[in-house]
């Protein structure tokens, strides 16, 4: 039975999402803006043959990029707002459907906003704006891919693999999130002595907020070893600011991080013992 269902569930649905996928790429990864930028040139250009050919195959690709995606975005919003009417809130209990409504609502907003320039011939909503909204769509998308790769009973196990490694981490990373704050709220705090005297900062400047900066900072040292050890080596807490970043690094990255490699080490052993019933079960 499973193989009669198999087959139809990938002709009928798996191969018309992946379809969705490629088309929405495309469009979200450059047509639409170029498409937007053709609208401002200026009257002499417009006039020319080049410019009204590169109109032409732009716009049709953007047409029929925007008509396929919508067209396949309503299909599986149908689906969606089916499953919604029948469950209820209970459709938010499962993680899928919460990134399966995120997907829907980001290609609505996205697919509306550019078809509403293209109505006006203007840049109604801001290119830039187009975009970012266009990078989370796919992504999503792409995150989705995930879920249909429980199809095959090759991947079906690595999805349970990846599902059950992050439900295992999570307090976990608690922990790691307080080790992590416990760090950048000292270097926080040692940095006012830099500032007085004009010194170079004990973090780098990621965002306009120096509590954000601070707490990335340190986690790019812990996590991933990216620092400059010579910041740390000037200014009045020079000593101890240097004796707190070895033990930061020790301890995030030796200590912590270690931690989590067992914690994987033991979820891929439990779902190993249960790889077939796992991969049935997906």
């Amino acid at each position: 039975m499973w193989r009669h269902y198999q087959d139809a569930i990938i002709k009928n649905i798996f191969i018309p999402y992946a379809f969705y996928l490629i088309a929405l790429s495309y469009l979200a990864g450059g047509v639409c803006g170029e498409f937007i930028l053709l609208f401002y040139e200026d009257d002499i250009v417009k006039e020319t043959h080049e410019y009204k050919q590169n109109y032409l195959i732009t716009g049709i690709k953007a047409y029929f990029l925007t008509a396929c995606s919508t067209a396949c975005m309503i299909c599986f919003g149908s689906l969606e707002m089916g499953q919604m009417a029948a469950d209820g809130f209970g459709y938010f209990t499962d993680y899928w459907n919460c990134i399966d409504a995120t997907s829907l609502c980001l290609n609505t907003v996205f697919l509306g906003m550019f078809t509403v320039n293209c109505i006006f011939q203007n840049e109604y909503f801001e290119i830039e704006l187009l975009y970012s909204f266009g990078g989370f769509a796919t992504f999503f998308m792409w995150i989705k891919v995930f879920y249909w790769m429980r199809l095959f009973s090759a991947l079906a196990y690595y999805v349970k693999l990846i599902q059950q490694t992050i439900a295992d981490s999570m307090y976990f990373m608690l922990m790691v999130l307080i080790i992590i704050n416990a760090f950048a709220n000292f270097f926080y705090v040692i940095n006012k002595n830099q500032e007085l005297v004009g010194a170079p900062h004990y973090y780098d400047s990621y965002t306009k907020n120096s509590v954000a900066d601070v707490i990335i900072s340190v986690y790019m040292l812990g996590a991933l070893g990216d620092f400059d050890s010579t910041i740390y080596r000037v200014g009045y807490d020079k000593y101890i600011a240097l004796s707190m970043f070895l033990l930061a690094t020790f301890i995030i990255s030796v200590v912590f991080m270690n931690m989590l490699i067992a914690i994987m080490g033991e979820t891929f052993g439990s779902v190993t013992d249960e790889a077939e019933e796992s991969g049935l079960n997906e």
